[in-house]
């Protein structure tokens, strides 16, 4: 995944934490899990992208030490199949638009 993609997300996940930060709605930890279609990405791809993706966020392990709170818990790059083994009690699948 490219380095666009990633910045993509960082601020994505930084405007939507700010908006519900701001609308008083942050009340439990935060877990930013990405989900790609793309099923061929193996195990290490993913794995790679969400160590680029963890340097690029204050995730709980980076977080400067004087803040109180944690910004994002944890996050994660995943396809469906490794979303589905993480999680196997909530199952993802893909659906076709087609009827």
């Amino acid at each position: 995944m490219g380095a666009q993609l990633i910045e993509q997300l960082k601020r994505k996940l930084r405007d939507t934490f700010l908006y519900e930060y701001a609308s008083e709605r942050v009340t439990k930890p935060v877990y930013f899990y990405v989900i790609v279609a793309i099923g061929a990405l193996t195990g290490h791809q993913l794995s790679a992208t969400t160590s680029v993706l963890k340097r690029g966020l204050p995730v709980r392990a980076a977080a400067p030490q004087s803040w109180t709170k944690p910004f994002v818990e944890d996050c994660a790059v995943l396809n469906i199949a490794a979303w589905n083994r993480s999680f196997p009690r909530l199952k993802l699948s893909r659906i076709s638009l087609e009827p």
